[in-house]
């Protein structure tokens, strides 16, 4: 079926626009064509729609944004693109000083939902960024301004803050949006980076999270589904190892999704969702599969708010992982958090995480369960317990959709396989 083109059926997810806004009401899932590509036709659109995709993130020219502008509108997929006529990056400020109509030349689309404003920014723009976000709010109060910051481990200098605590702090104060977005990519084929990558990862998501959580705003990211980019320096990711990112980053709180990338960039050897011919790779049966889960958890994962997180207290602790959980344990510490109420212990036979939560309108709480110990391994499974304190409803959601319901619960265990995320709702009683 698939050598034929027959991916199974679209899928099926809350609408990505309502009232000609991003529905940010739901747990969003995007992807990327950074740059024109002579191998993307509307088909490719239409597969993107299909897989449980709710918006495209565009950098390309203007007569190639008009297609895709055209196919977005058909599929009804949510645009987010760059546009010639609005400055971008170091040019905001340039803008700003020569004064006038910066939006004069602008042409709003219904269908595209935001348009960017530059990618990674040294610190030093936020001040100019922050003005140009108020005046694009003021005329274009349904759409946004999208920008990318840097991850954590990126120089002092080239942030142009002591550390990424500090950058990212100094983006909250000065650049007015309701999101911080960040790309993070931790698969590498040099096994030796491996260990450093998953330090750094996590406290990307720890310190971004956090910042979202103190803020009000939510936490969007660009992960890792392409490989072999950069000179085969990021190895290809398998589905376990995606489906790691994406569970670890909802139990940071992360609020969108975005794929990276659904064509082949950086690189003459990168390989995505297509490949440099066009061709669907594993990589787009991947993300589909994904994003089904996901897209099933949405109703019930957004209801709740992230309150942090803890690694589980694993009886076997080794692993790439491991020193990146001790630093997780050490930062939940520095900032007072131990848990929730209903929770008395989270134990699992080798490492994984927990993403602790509270309902946003209601008494619940939640907790996303993460295997971090199978992801080079993947028939691995492994069990994780939960004692709680006092009897509870529990609703366990495996791959998206409920798979068991316990009630006057005091402990239940669930099995996690490779990379996956169970996400528990607890109810006291």
């Amino acid at each position: 079926r698939v050598l034929a083109g027959d991916f199974g059926p679209p899928a099926v997810k809350e609408p990505p626009i309502i009232d000609g806004k991003l529905n940010r009401g739901k747990l969003l899932i995007g992807t990327t064509i950074f740059y024109e590509d002579e191998h993307v036709g509307e088909d490719d659109i239409k597969l993107i729609a299909e897989g449980g995709f709710d918006f495209l993130l565009c950098e390309i020219g203007e007569t190639f944004q008009k297609q895709m502008t055209a196919w977005c509108g058909q599929y009804a997929v949510a645009l987010i693109s760059k546009d010639q006529t609005l400055p971008a990056g170091s040019g905001i400020a340039e803008a700003l000083a020569k004064g006038g109509d910066l939006f004069a030349g602008y042409t709003p689309e219904a269908i595209r939902v935001g348009d960017t404003a530059g990618d990674e920014p040294h610190a030093s723009l936020y001040d100019s960024w922050g003005e140009y976000y108020r005046l694009y709010r003021q005329r274009f109060p349904d759409k946004f301004l999208f920008c990318n910051l840097f991850p954590a481990g990126t120089p002092a200098k080239k942030l142009g803050a002591k550390n990424y605590a500090e950058y990212v702090a100094q983006f909250v104060e000065k650049v007015p949006t309701d999101f911080i977005s960040l790309d993070e990519y931790p698969f590498f084929s040099i096994s030796l980076l491996n260990r450093l990558a998953f330090r750094l990862c996590l406290h990307t998501y720890d310190v971004v999270g956090s910042a979202c959580r103190e803020n009000g705003r939510d936490f969007w990211l660009y992960f890792q589904t392409q490989g072999h980019w950069f000179d085969h320096i990021y190895t290809l990711p398998s589905f376990e190892q995606i489906r790691w990112q994406a569970y670890t980053a909802l139990a940071y709180g992360a609020k969108c999704l975005m794929h990276v990338s659904y064509t082949p960039v950086w690189g003459r050897d990168a390989y995505a969702m297509i490949d440099k011919q066009g061709r669907v790779t594993e990589q787009y049966l991947y993300a589909r599969r994904l994003n089904a889960e996901l897209n099933l958890l949405s109703p019930v994962y957004m209801k709740y708010q992230n309150l942090g997180v803890l690694p589980a207290s694993a009886k076997n602790s080794g692993g790439a992982v491991r020193s990146a959980l001790r630093r997780q344990k050490k930062s939940a510490q520095n900032k007072g958090f131990g848990g929730i109420a209903p929770v008395g212990g989270v134990v699992s036979q080798r490492n994984a995480l927990a993403g602790y939560f509270k309902e946003a309108e209601g008494a619940g709480f939640a907790l996303m369960l993460v295997d971090c110990a199978g992801l080079y391994r993947p028939g691995a499974k492994q069990d994780v317990s939960v004692e709680l304190t006092k009897p509870c409803r529990v609703r366990l959601y495996q791959n998206g959709a409920l798979a068991r319901e316990e009630s006057a619960c005091r402990r239940f265990t669930v099995t996690l396989a490779s990379g996956e995320g169970i996400f528990a709702q607890i109810e006291e009683e």
